[in-house]
């Protein structure tokens, strides 16, 4: 359980939206199904919309500070478009990808406004921004109850594809934005695994004709599917029986993941259809002079595409979409037309110059853009399972989750895809199955059992020195013999299985007689047995050191240092300890990067 802290707490940072949620700890609800859980359904600025997300937007003022965020962000940016006062300002949103263009195969997903954040550096600032917004709202709401910011325990959820350095940014964001900076007190929690804990908790589908209860027991395994507004992310658990017979979820492979969310279906809407109804011009032209009228146009296309309904092709069993889509022009955007494009709107099936209209097959294609490789992506990872686990006892169970998830679409598609090979699986609260889930794991993070190593860790040491195999420029002699430098010694292995708080020691001696203390620079290696720490793939990702003086009245050969490696959470943390005296060393990696 949480211990001291009688209120937990998680926020969901996603990349076209972000909401929190709450609960209070007490001995009546340690079973997770009787937790009441709390949250934002409405908004400053959402003009009545219910919705567990906020729109992860800032508008920013001529100073650079933030003047509103979320959808009264965008709501003040339209009114100082349509009264011609944008001058100084930008309004920008979908920038969460920009923190890792690489981990998702290029640029992130151009959010509309006046810039794009395309890089980290531009990323980070706009992070640290929104998540002061929302811890300050969230906060707010949390006292209103009586609470102060010293009792609440806040989790923050993180794509599961994200390496150790955008985890540890976001920790210092966060603490930047005004969060805890101590690491009992603000956790990180993988968006799928967190999705995984809930369905756990909550999941009911339906299996044939029979409605029933599905729980996620012990013994069974499970792949998730979080489709988010940019990305989604896969990863795969089995569920063992703890020491108290609770379930515990241990992860069978390291987690997959692209740039394939819904941002990416609304940004083909502006960049193929609407540019090819209106003109490359008119769109240039509204994006310079009038924006909110395209932010018209999405927000039409976005409630299209929540509640588009689909139907089954009685030949293929593919799902098709019912109905064409219709957007009416706003009349100030009808007015910037020319007679020629007015003219090729009048001739699209059902058209007419002031409406667009977007035949079902149309449709299917921008989804069909963004799903295939979603499909593509599932098989990759169930043939990763299968080879990691073995063959499922029965049917693969698939748990699709995210905003994106409530698209029928998409759970026909993908059910029809699999067949036979997996059930598909969404819980009808599967927009906040990552948010609910991460309070879960804040109220208890010991329902996450085990992970994979996503690297092999270790440190640089010197070894015996071995003719014929080791390099002669790496050759060292000391009052030990012949050493070489430069060695990394393994602590864990990639796609090794970690038990989380698992910890892994070493013994190390120091090099000279007079040697006071010692350093142990830390590296990380996608190999699986790398023998130097120079080898290409290697990274130096931080480095302890320990005073030893203390030690220097023992006799040479009986000083030794034990370096310690902690793994199995959301980040490792290193603890060097000199025997004769006890002195310690303890403290949580922080990598190097370019933010």
């Amino acid at each position: 359980m949480s211990g001291e802290y009688p209120v937990v707490a998680a926020i969901d940072f996603g990349t076209h939206g972000s909401g929190f949620a709450w609960t209070v700890v007490s001995e009546d609800d340690r079973e997770a199904s009787q937790r009441r859980i709390l949250f934002q359904d409405r908004w400053p600025g959402s003009e009545g919309l219910v919705y567990p997300k906020n729109l992860s937007a800032l508008l920013l003022g001529q100073d650079g500070k933030t003047l509103a965020w979320g959808f009264d962000a965008r709501r003040e940016w339209r009114e100082l478009g349509i009264n011609g006062e944008r001058d100084g300002h930008e309004y920008i949103s979908a920038f969460k990808m920009a923190l890792t263009p690489e981990r998702y195969g290029g640029a992130a997903v151009p959010g509309l406004g006046t810039v794009n954040a395309d890089s980290p550096r531009r990323a980070r600032p706009l992070i640290v921004a929104y998540l002061r917004e929302i811890h300050r709202f969230a906060l707010g709401e949390i006292m209103k109850s009586g609470y102060q910011p010293e009792h609440v325990r806040w989790c923050l959820t993180v794509p599961a594809i994200w390496d150790d350095e955008q985890q540890d940014f976001m920790r210092k964001a966060a603490a930047e934005a005004g969060l805890p900076e101590d690491g009992d007190q603000l956790l990180l929690a993988i968006e799928p695994e967190a999705a995984a804990l809930h369905c756990q908790v909550h999941l009911a589908g339906v299996v044939g004709a029979e409605r029933k209860r599905l729980g996620v027991t012990a013994g069974s395994r499970f792949v998730v599917v979080d489709c988010g507004g940019g990305t989604v992310d896969i990863t795969a658990h089995r569920a063992d029986a703890g020491p108290d017979g609770t379930v515990r979820l241990r992860e069978i492979t390291t987690p997959r993941g692209g740039r394939l969310g819904s941002e990416y279906i609304n940004r083909s809407f502006v960049t193929e259809v609407l540019t090819e109804r209106l003109g490359a011009p008119t769109i240039a032209l509204v994006r310079e002079r009038a924006e909110h009228l395209l932010f018209d146009l999405v927000d039409q296309w976005e409630a299209w595409k929540v509640a588009a309904q689909v139907d089954i092709d009685p030949a293929s069993g593919a799902p098709r979409f019912k109905r064409r889509a219709n957007f009416s022009l706003p009349s100030e955007l009808y007015d910037m037309l020319d007679d020629e494009t007015k003219r090729r709107l009048a001739e699209y099936p059902g058209g007419a110059p002031h409406r667009i209209v977007v035949d079902a097959a149309e449709v299917a294609r921008l989804f069909d853009e963004v799903i295939d490789e979603i499909l593509r992506l599932v098989d990759k990872q169930l043939e990763r399972v299968r080879l990691a686990d073995g063959p499922a006892p029965g049917v693969e169970q698939l748990l699709l989750v995210g905003g994106m998830a409530r698209s029928d679409y998409l759970r026909h598609r993908l059910a029809l895809h699999l067949s036979d090979r997996a059930e598909v699986i969404s819980p009808v609260d599967a927009a906040v199955a990552v948010l609910f889930g991460a309070v879960h794991f804040a109220y208890d993070p010991s329902v996450i059992r085990a992970r994979k190593a996503r690297y092999t860790y270790g440190c640089e040491t010197y070894m015996p020195f071995e003719k014929d195999v080791d390099p002669d420029d790496k050759r060292v002699d000391t009052v030990k013999g012949l050493r070489c430098k430069g060695r990394f010694s393994v602590f864990v292995t990639r796609n090794e299985e970690v038990e989380v708080d698992r910890v892994v020691c070493h013994t190390f001696c120091p090099v000279t007689p007079d040697q006071s203390s010692i350093a142990f620079a830390l590296y990380r290696t996608r190999d699986q047995a790398p023998r130097y720490v120079d080898d290409p793939h290697c990274k130096r990702i931080g480095e302890v050191e320990i005073d030893i003086s203390g030690s220097l009245r023992l006799p040479f050969e009986e000083r030794s240092v034990l370096l310690r490696m902690r793994f199995g959470d959301t980040h490792v943390k290193v603890e060097a300890v000199d025997p004769a005296t006890q002195r310690t060393m303890a403290k949580t990696v922080r990598f190097d990067s370019a933010y």
